[in-house]
């Protein structure tokens, strides 16, 4: 079973369980994660290949193994509109749905930590909730999101 196949066994969304059955954390995010964010993200990670997977909607999910890391940034960059799970070396996933109103960054306990240590992503999801071009059913969607993917 590949990465994306044990995380996403719907096809579609992360699978809260599975993250947990694996013994990881996860935190969501507000938006999407920036070409500039997933390079300081692979900096703390470390070296080595990344994998990326693109899915669409009623299409087969693609796999890109084995790229750098300017190479993953700039594929996110180009495939912004799909569903996207990027692989870091050491476990650190990113998990960027099509619609842009959240990701889900997710694995290891102490790699999260070190992730909020370095403050690459310094809006809060909480504050994001509370963004005045919410609807109030747009904050809830993203407050049940927010209780989802919020694994410790």
């Amino acid at each position: 079973m590949d990465e994306f196949a044990r995380f996403f066994p719907d096809g579609d969304m992360l699978d809260p369980q599975a993250v947990r059955a694996a013994g990881l954390a996860a935190m969501p995010l507000p938006e999407l994660a920036s070409h500039d964010e997933i390079l300081a993200l692979g900096a703390l990670a470390g070296p080595g290949p990344m994998v990326l997977w693109s899915h669409e909607f009623s299409r087969p999910t693609q796999a890109h193994p084995g790229l750098t890391l300017p190479q993953a940034a700039t594929m996110a960059d180009d495939l912004w509109a799909y569903d996207l799970l990027l692989a870091f070396p050491g476990g650190l996933r990113l998990w960027m749905p099509g619609g842009h109103e959240f990701f889900v960054l997710f694995g290891p306990a102490d790699q999260l930590e070190a992730v909020r240590q370095a403050r690459i992503f310094d809006y809060p999801y909480a504050e994001y909730l509370d963004a005045p071009h919410h609807s109030p059913r747009a904050r809830e969607v993203l407050a049940e999101i927010g209780r989802r993917y919020s694994i410790a």
